[in-house]
């Protein structure tokens, strides 16, 4: 489907939290095993950026201005062939975070799914395939990595994704204060339409760290 003009798209998003006793099921149990992925929740704000040669629009998850927004645009604009409307899907951290180096980590875009590729809206396109769309474009360009994700920029990175051993991937990201938790995504579950923030709930879960806020 074409993609011409801007128009909001709500992101995909886990609607569903689970405690960390349910993890290990989505790798281990016979009637799932290798139908989900998992990616690193990050303590940010979900935004979603849209761009094309002429416009870059930041806005938050809800449709709202992503006001702290502080890159050049041209760290995102610059990684595509801009030959019509892209939309990523990320984190911007924001909130004074520190890494596993005790660093404060501040002021970064960490890309974990795209929407529309040169005017193109994926619609149709599984979690897994948007993802290789995003290493494959992206891998060649690499300046590093850590333990869950890796670096195409100064303040531009892709978050790692893994098919098994969830319960041990938790046990090592989770101690990094800037890591909430694991989303769990379902494979081959279809992109639709972003027209409410629920749409495209289906297919994803969250399980994340104990706080004041939040059980699990």
């Amino acid at each position: 489907m074409r993609y011409d003009s801007y128009r909001f798209i709500f992101p995909p998003r886990p609607d569903r939290a689970v405690p960390l006793s349910e993890l290990c099921m989505y790798d281990t149990d016979e009637f799932w095993k290798g139908d989900f992925l998992a990616e690193p929740k990050f303590n940010g704000d979900n935004g979603v950026i849209f761009f094309d040669p002429k416009e870059f629009i930041p806005m938050n998850r809800h449709g709202e201005r992503l006001s702290k927004y502080n890159l050049k645009k041209s760290e995102l604009r610059d990684l595509f062939n801009n030959k019509g409307w892209n939309c990523i899907n990320g984190e911007y951290m924001g909130k004074s975070q520190k890494d596993e180096s005790g660093d404060v980590f501040n002021h970064k875009f960490v890309i974990f799914d795209i929407l529309v590729l040169d005017g193109e809206y994926l619609l149709g396109t599984t979690f897994e395939e948007r993802w290789l769309m995003l290493y494959n474009r992206f891998k060649d360009v690499f300046i590093g990595e850590n333990e869950y994700s890796y670096q195409i920029t100064e303040n531009v990175w892709l978050v790692k994704v893994w098919y098994e051993d969830f319960e041990n991937i938790w046990n090592t990201i989770t101690p990094i204060p800037m890591i909430e938790g694991l989303v769990i995504k379902k494979r081959n579950s279809k992109l639709l339409p972003g027209l409410t923030e629920k749409n495209n709930h289906m297919g994803m879960i969250k399980t994340r760290k104990k706080t004041l806020n939040y059980n699990y």
